[in-house]
């Protein structure tokens, strides 16, 4: 019995400490750059481009965790990006993406529209967690992304 404790003692014992075969991720900040493009829903105008709605006054925003609304900034141009296109850069693991949370875009003082986007998580890099956007719903309705999806999501409006 002696013999068995002795030898579970040192098996322990000689155990790397708690934490040493982790790996070490750097804090890079890994961001996803949602892009919105809105066009007349008769006409496919640009209607930041016809001046209906201001690039600069355009916000998306979100219910946070501790119940306030957190805005998600414009992002300003973006490489390969057009001119008249809404782009917002968020952490890959943002609850919008992670936790399938919705979101809300206000155009102006009195339009406001709720966003929902659904992602599958790859988790094969173990310092990251790369989402993949499959839907998008406006207001309840879910919205067909072009095959392969572009980044850019079109929302008509009337």
């Amino acid at each position: 019995m002696v013999l068995i404790c002795c030898v579970l003692a040192l098996s322990i014992c000689s155990c790397d400490p708690p934490g040493t075969n982790l790996i070490e991720c750097n804090n890079i900040g890994y961001l996803t750059t949602l892009r919105f493009v809105i066009k007349d829903k008769n006409t496919s105008e640009n209607l930041i481009t016809k001046g209906v709605y201001k690039k600069e006054t355009i916000r998306l925003f979100y219910k946070s965790a501790s119940g306030t609304y957190d805005t998600l900034y414009n992002t300003g141009a973006v490489q390969g990006g057009l001119k008249d296109t809404v782009a917002v850069s968020a952490d890959n693991d943002h609850p919008i993406f992670s936790q399938s949370a919705a979101f809300y875009i206000k155009y102006d003082a009195s339009d406001i529209d709720t966003l929902k986007i659904s992602a599958s998580a790859d988790h094969s890099d173990p310092c990251k967690t790369e989402y993949t956007l499959k839907q998008f719903w406006i207001n309840g309705k879910m919205e067909e992304l072009s095959q392969p999806f572009s980044g850019t999501f079109v929302i008509y409006k009337q």
